[in-house]
């Protein structure tokens, strides 16, 4: 077999990956695109869902619970933000199919089957990262409006600030879910090793903490509460790992 053949049959050319990268990524635009469509026609019903967890920490800690706006075009904004958002959610499942089939274009075909595999649950781990995440975010506002009592501080939270600490915060732990998944990936077409996985531990996850860092909003709480699911979903992805590749490969 040549260089520039697989078990397939010939490679892709640079041009032709290039080529398949603005077909999938074309694609995927549209599909974002539609379902955007889709969510800013429930846009409304969409930010008042948002506001729920705020909106009951602000009872609880003895607020009037009440989001405000400071420029003119924040609350037309926020909107268009919040349709653009769930849109990707939303047109997560075809995004993710037409990333993990441009991965897949130049893969062999052992390695395709782990990738078509590996699609349902990119969509259901970015799912529960989303889930998890709201489940999060009441205790997080909870706390940062129980600080702000200690200080005597009288919150006045804009519409645009929250739901931006919202949205930002379902993306972030929707991308950390993949962890495990990517691990396994990794793991089963060859590209890590077990012994590599545990020597380089600490430095994972101290790169886990710069990405907690960039993703989570800017504050200690939220970081630490990206930082430790985040470690623990990684050792999960070593786990399956060991469980579903190495053994077989050390018993061979």
């Amino acid at each position: 077999m040549s260089p520039d053949e697989t078990d397939d049959g010939p490679r892709m050319t640079l041009g032709e990956h290039l080529g398949e990268l603005g077909r999938r990524g074309r694609y995927a635009l549209i599909g974002v695109a539609v379902a955007t469509a889709g969510a800013l026609w429930f846009g409304e019903r969409l930010i008042r869902l948002c506001e729920q967890p705020f909106l009951r920490a602000m009872e609880q800690a003895g607020h009037r619970p009440e989001l405000t706006m400071i420029g003119l075009t924040d609350a037309f904004m926020t909107y268009l933000r919040v349709g653009l958002y769930a849109g990707l959610v939303a047109a997560s499942p075809w995004v993710f199919y037409q990333l993990w089939m441009f991965v897949a274009a130049g893969l062999y075909r052992h390695e395709r089957r782990v990738v078509l595999w590996a699609i349902p649950f990119s969509v259901l781990l970015f799912v529960a990262g989303a889930a998890f995440a709201v489940w999060v975010s009441g205790p997080a506002i909870g706390f940062f409006l129980g600080f702000a009592g200690t200080l005597g501080v009288v919150p006045i939270v804009t519409l645009e600030a929250y739901i931006s600490f919202m949205t930002n915060l379902l993306l972030a732990f929707g991308l950390v879910f993949q962890v495990p998944l990517v691990v396994l990936v990794l793991a089963w077409v060859g590209l890590i090793e077990h012994k590599t996985l545990s020597q380089y531990r600490r430095h994972i996850i101290v790169a886990m903490a710069i990405v907690a860092a960039l993703l989570a909003p800017p504050d200690a709480l939220s970081m630490i509460l990206m930082v430790l699911p985040m470690w623990l979903l990684y050792e999960l992805g070593v786990g399956l790992a060991w469980v579903m590749v190495f053994r077989k490969r050390t018993s061979e």
